[in-house]
């Protein structure tokens, strides 16, 4: 195990994020290739609010609605601004705006989706070579998956949306994977269970793939059925020629791989069979190393079992797995800890944070690796200075230059209003 250190790290004040009361809605954190921090949310004024570092705020109007998603891609000096406002008139258009500033002023909204019937969940994948795609899940007939997409980093897009999976009428969970020119493309989805149906197939993960930057797509390909539950998390991983899909949902934690798209094998995390995943996060390094965390329940358990942050590991590409490690560090085994986020380095460098309730009331705890997951500190750390006085929530992680970047959300008091964004810097030794 690391040793502890008795600064084992510096952590830097904590800052509130919004200036103006927050709506509701979606919150985002990410940083630039340069190591800028950006922040996103909406606020009750019918503003979207972009905050780039220190820099004062830009405000975007979403027309008074309230907001569910918001993405930021970066192309050089540009920056292409996703989101989706949730509108009064029921109207479910998915924008995007340019910035050249470093996010102080974005240019007229484009509309990507040509009908106003566009769902959650969305996903934006985009890459150094200018490419920038937005899946969603649309309404306008049955449940499908549509796509627009850029090659010339978010300054034009497709005139038209494109349907992806026009013969399913059920799709959920899109997740985009840009490998050089490859686009992979993993949903749950299944035939039947259209507006006007109360059946549908078993339910299926499945996979779809593009040759051609987008121009054209495979048939969409079932790589593993469900038989009683479908998950509500889904992610994808490259690691060195290797494809890896990740599930989570009420009845725990699967995933396979695949080397060519075509034939996959299950990767199995036994520990976590009938329990209740609620959050996870895969990263990986050119390495080879791939790094899983996340945290579970058992499913009508005991209320005395109380949700753990575990760690996985795989050191050959996803062929093989540890077991996995308990991140949080409390003798006690009675309160929850759980909600985890992580970053890992090129280097094996990890970094977790995750909400935690040892004293009660959400906290903000962390643990990190240097080692690609190997060991890890022998005590985890609270960032707050008083334990216990907030109600602090669901954090994110983000790396720039040497900086950790940790967002969460922070109720005033124990009714669980009034809340408000609060970020921390963290720098490893």
């Amino acid at each position: 195990m690391l040793l502890l250190l008795s600064m084992p790290g510096l952590a830097l004040a904590e800052i509130q994020v919004n200036s103006h009361p927050l709506e509701s809605g979606f919150s985002f954190i990410k940083t630039d290739p340069s190591g800028n921090v950006y922040v996103a949310y909406y606020a009750k004024d019918g503003n979207l609010y972009v905050k780039r570092n220190n820099d004062p705020e830009a405000a975007v109007s979403v027309k008074g609605g309230k907001g569910d998603f918001i993405d930021l891609a970066f192309f050089g000096n540009d920056i292409v601004l996703t989101w989706r406002p949730k509108l009064s008139s029921a109207e479910k258009f998915i924008y995007v705006q340019r910035s050249t500033d470093g996010g102080r002023t974005f240019s007229q909204p484009v509309v990507l989706n040509t009908a106003t019937h566009a769902l959650l969940p969305i996903h934006v994948a985009s890459d150094s070579k200018k490419r920038m795609y937005v899946v969603w899940v649309d309404e306008r007939k049955h449940y499908n998956l549509y796509m627009n997409y850029s090659v010339d980093g978010g300054k034009t897009f497709l005139s038209a949306d494109i349907n992806l999976t026009p013969s399913s009428e059920f799709v959920s969970l899109p997740y985009l994977l840009i490998d050089g020119e490859t686009i992979n493309l993993f949903f749950l989805g299944a035939k039947g269970g259209g507006k006007d149906q109360e059946e549908k197939e078993q339910a299926a993960i499945f996979y779809l793939r593009s040759g051609d930057s987008g121009k054209t797509w495979s048939t969409p390909l079932k790589i593993y059925e469900f038989a009683d539950w479908t998950p509500s998390m889904l992610r994808a991983e490259k690691s060195g020629n290797t494809i890896l899909v990740f599930w989570g949902g009420v009845r725990g934690l699967y995933g396979m791989s695949s080397g060519d798209g075509l034939q996959w094998r299950s990767m199995g995390f036994k520990d976590t069979l009938e329990q209740d995943i609620n959050r996870f996060s895969v990263a990986s390094n050119s390495k080879g190393d791939i790094a899983l965390v996340t945290s579970w329940k058992k499913l009508g358990g005991s209320t005395t079992v109380k949700p753990n942050v575990y760690f996985y590991r795989s050191g050959d590409n996803g062929l093989t797995w540890s077991g996995p490690q308990r991140l949080n560090r409390n003798q006690c085994d009675n309160t929850s800890s759980y909600f985890p986020d992580m970053h890992m380095k090129d280097d094996g460098t990890i970094f977790v944070a995750w909400q935690d309730h040892r004293y009660i009331r959400g906290n903000i705890s962390i643990n990190y690796s240097k080692d690609a997951g190997k060991t890890w500190l022998e005590k985890d750390i609270i960032i707050e200075t008083l334990p216990g006085k907030n109600n602090d929530h669901f954090p994110y992680v983000v790396h720039g230059g040497e900086t950790y970047h940790i967002l969460w959300s922070r109720f005033s008091d124990d009714s669980m209003k009034g809340r408000n964004l609060f970020m921390e810097e963290y720098r490893l030794k």
